[in-house]
């Protein structure tokens, strides 16, 4: 029936369950709004839910629903025993997780994965009736099975009764002294301890926040929530009480303004709690547009050029992925000087705004000028790099070596300088393109179709 969310949204719980599932690496319950009938008297809107026990860890992983242990909390045993939990906690609490032996042993026994998207939910969904309730996670009984949590009763998130606003520190509040006894957070901050994790943790909650947590996408999935029941809530009202106008207000005036605010207050709330210098903005993109993808930490953006917010402090991961038919040339930063920038995969300090850009080109294109599409039909785009700033010249030769056209531009080094020439009046064949720039000359062929 909702719970604590009873009449109120009548779906908090649910929702933000349905809006991790396939998405992050945390083990959550699945949700379907229903209208229910008992003996054919209607009894309104409830929500069915898959209830945490054996049935759940079997049907959903797949093992043996009598060699597991599922437990909750510090002590209290649903199937199993603590002895190995106990085991685990002892080991990482009481050795240094940056000597990186330790921190495998560790990540054997734990679901690092796991563990780093529960905390980020958690705290990121202001849960403050956590950690000292609602905790439970699992394991099969077997040497190489590895601990994981499952996230349950969110229904005081997204500003239910007050308790938790938007700027309510629950990061912070778990690192302090509140967290202290509690075995759980005794885990994560002992493995925070090794600094490769706690990059991790702190990427992925970057990670995390600039997708499914992001104010745009959270608006958009509860108001897809909204209207899959919209249409049974005043017959849900009739039988409960309360109206489309109290429900409407608890929704946008109340759910809706902490998801506007609780992106940046989160982000905030890292920031102080690792000491990290400042948030900046990120922007990625490719060229040509279609060519390739980036991977970012953990994440692929959708479409680019992408700007999102990461830490100074923290580095961020990025990974070149051409599509089929392009391989990847090499990066260019606007304003950060790159260590490497012709590996696919580099690492970078945000620590000022930038763009960074991977630049593909076409299988089997040796030439440092890159040309797309080739062959053209219309528009050609010539991409080409120059180390130097100056003037440089495009020049577009027929076959028979006459100079056709010619164009004058100015570049900045290590800027894409990217070039579009219309080519509707050139003739089909094949044609020369020669780019001098002030520390080089390149040429490359196009065919006109």
């Amino acid at each position: 029936n909702s719970s604590g969310d009873f009449n109120k949204t009548h779906f908090r719980d649910g929702t933000l369950h349905d809006l991790m599932i396939g998405k992050v690496n945390i083990d959550l319950i699945a949700y379907k709004p229903s209208a229910v009938f008992i003996n054919g008297e209607y009894f309104g809107v409830h929500n069915i839910r898959e209830k945490i026990s054996k049935h759940y860890i079997e049907e959903n992983f797949g093992v043996d629903k009598d060699n597991i242990d599922l437990l909750e909390e510090d002590s209290t045993v649903i199937e199993g025993d603590f002895t190995v939990f106990n085991q685990m906690h002892s080991f990482i609490t009481t050795n240094n997780m940056d000597d990186q032996s330790n921190y495998t042993t560790a990540s054997k026994m734990m679901d690092v994965a796991s563990l780093t998207d529960y905390y980020v939910a958690e705290t990121f969904l202001s849960n403050i009736d956590w950690p000292y309730n609602n905790v439970k996670f699992w394991r099969e009984k077997s040497p190489e099975a590895k601990w994981r949590y499952i996230l349950n009763d969110l229904d005081i998130a997204l500003g239910n009764n007050g308790w938790a606003p938007a700027n309510f520190d629950i990061l912070g509040r778990i690192m302090g002294s509140y967290g202290d006894n509690n075995r759980h957070v005794q885990i994560f901050r002992s493995l925070l301890g090794n600094k490769d994790f706690k990059n991790y943790f702190i990427n992925r909650y970057a990670d995390l926040v600039n997708t499914i947590f992001s104010s745009e996408y959270l608006e958009q999935h509860i108001l897809y929530t909204r209207d899959r029941i919209s249409s049974e809530m005043p017959l849900h009202f009739s039988k409960w009480g309360n109206d489309m106008s109290n429900w409407d207000h608890e929704i946008f005036q109340v759910a809706m303004p902490h998801v506007y605010q609780r992106p940046s207050f989160a982000m905030e709330q890292v920031k102080a709690v690792f000491g990290l210098h400042a948030i900046n903005p990120v922007t990625l993109d490719v060229w040509p547009s279609q060519a390739g993808i980036i991977e970012i930490n953990t994440i692929v953006p959708e479409s680019y050029p992408w700007t999102r917010n990461y830490f100074d402090g923290n580095e961020i991961q990025v990974t070149a992925k051409p599509k089929e038919g392009f391989e990847f040339k090499r990066w260019i930063s606007e304003e950060i000087l790159l260590a490497n920038p012709f590996s696919p995969t580099i690492t970078v300090n945000p620590d000022k705004a930038n763009k960074i850009t991977a630049v593909y080109t076409a299988k089997g294109n040796d030439s440092a000028i890159s040309l797309f599409p080739n062959p053209v039909v219309s528009t050609l785009q010539i991409g080409f790099v120059s180390e130097v700033s100056g003037n440089s010249k495009i020049q577009i030769f027929a076959a028979d070596g006459k100079l056709i056209i010619e164009k004058l531009e100015s570049i900045y080094s290590n800027e894409i300088k990217l070039v579009e020439v219309n080519c509707n009046s050139l003739p089909k064949g094949s044609y020369m393109v020669k780019v001098i720039t002030p520390d080089s000359v390149h040429s490359n062929k196009f065919i006109k179709l």
